[in-house]
């Protein structure tokens, strides 16, 4: 038989075009100069501004700090994030660790029951709640009631608004972030107004970074959403849908480690990418060999996925296995161990280089030959063709 190699059907893996993610921190910093958290915010590209929705922006945001994590944004401190009414209301916040998220309440929300209420159930779940760029006016009372912090704009707010401003919040547990602090005249003077926290360019100005990240299948969630609201509900089509997208896949994991609610909703996007396209084909060889290696079909489909992630979404392997829930032997094979878990992978690594023979295929896998590998190869091939 001749052997076909990946090449011939799929790109190589070193010249994928990766998806670039691109965002913004700026430091919040306590009145001894200490970094205390940072505020995350969206950028679509290298240049440090942003214009455009913010509903999207912050769907966006959200879907970073699923895909990369808190350590990797914000290393051990909280995130500032900005949060529009719809995110809000439509509990979308809930897929992520309360621990690490300040949800920030844009200034231009009104503050109706639907918003108040939302809110209240966020604290209860433990997040904390900050008032952005927050201004004087009424029916504020019950948000000011269970905010961990208020953020005033000195740029925005002169001497007798801030005033004002604590004259409304007296009684209030928030502490006080002065922004848009921009020399050290401003930083004393809010000092003396009674501030606790810091920010604006007199401390650094926001520092725009990068990620690699598989981008969503717009196509696919469709399907799934189809395939969810079919009655009567068919377990193994939804199946199918989810192990097809690589980036679906990834972020369920990132969901079902962090022990909460799962929300599917919609993103912008084509169809399935080359690097979807390595992916798939990778965790489809695995799961398709897993029987001739007496291993779990699943279990392998998950570590044939995993083991390309490090290098398509630019984190490494140790912070990728931190972030999933996997047994100790796919880890250690995922860290580089060779062991049952790990062999599937280096025999196709084997058959795509050539760099193989009988005897090591023996020694590999036993009981496995080298037409069982070349039946996979091509079955997974197939199976992806299917799904494109």
């Amino acid at each position: 038989m001749e052997m076909l190699q990946v090449e011939d059907v799929l790109p190589e893996v070193s010249s994928l075009p990766l998806s670039d993610r691109f965002f913004a921190r700026q430091p919040i910093f306590d009145s001894k100069a200490r970094l205390y958290a940072y505020e995350l915010l969206f950028r679509s590209g290298k240049e440090n501004s942003f214009h455009g929705d913010s509903d999207a922006a912050t769907r966006v945001m959200l879907d970073n700090f699923l895909l990369f994590g808190a350590d990797t944004m914000t290393g051990s401190f909280k995130a500032f994030i900005n949060c529009t009414r719809e995110v809000l209301v439509d509990d979308l916040v809930s897929l992520f660790p309360p621990h690490s998220m300040v949800l920030e309440v844009l200034e231009n929300i009104e503050p109706d029951d639907a918003v108040v209420t939302a809110c209240q159930k966020l604290k209860r779940l433990g997040y904390q709640i900050a008032l952005d760029d927050y201004v004087p006016r009424r029916g504020m009372e019950s948000l000011i009631a269970i905010a961990d912090y208020i953020k005033v704009d000195f740029r925005l707010c002169d001497a007798s608004i801030r005033r004002v401003i604590r004259q409304q919040i007296h009684g209030s547990k928030a502490r006080l972030v002065a922004e848009k602090i921009e020399d050290l005249q401003e930083f004393q003077l809010a000092c003396s107004e009674g501030y606790d926290l810091f920010q604006g360019y007199f401390f650094a100005r926001p520092e725009v970074l990068s990620k690699r990240g598989l981008s969503g299948d717009a196509l696919h969630y469709l399907n799934l959403f189809a395939a969810l609201n079919h009655t009567p509900l068919n377990w193994a089509n939804v199946e199918k849908l989810v192990k097809c997208c690589p980036s679906l896949t990834y972020r369920l994991l990132r969901v079902i480690n962090s022990g909460l609610s799962l929300h599917f909703r919609l993103r912008k996007g084509g169809g399935l990418t080359n690097e979807a396209i390595i992916v798939l084909h990778r965790a489809l060889f695995c799961e398709l060999l897993a029987p001739r290696i007496r291993q779990s079909p699943e279990e392998q489909y998950l570590f044939g996925l995993l083991s390309l992630f490090p290098l398509l979404l630019g984190v490494s392997v140790e912070q990728l296995v931190e972030h999933v829930p996997l047994r100790h032997s796919v880890r250690a094979a995922l860290l580089g161990e060779k062991n049952e878990i790990s062999r599937s992978v280096e025999l196709l690594q084997r058959y795509e280089t050539e760099k193989w023979a009988d005897s090591i295929i023996k020694k590999i896998c036993p009981g496995v030959t080298h037409e069982d590998v070349a039946r996979v190869y091509l079955a997974s091939l197939h199976e992806v063709q299917e799904f494109l």
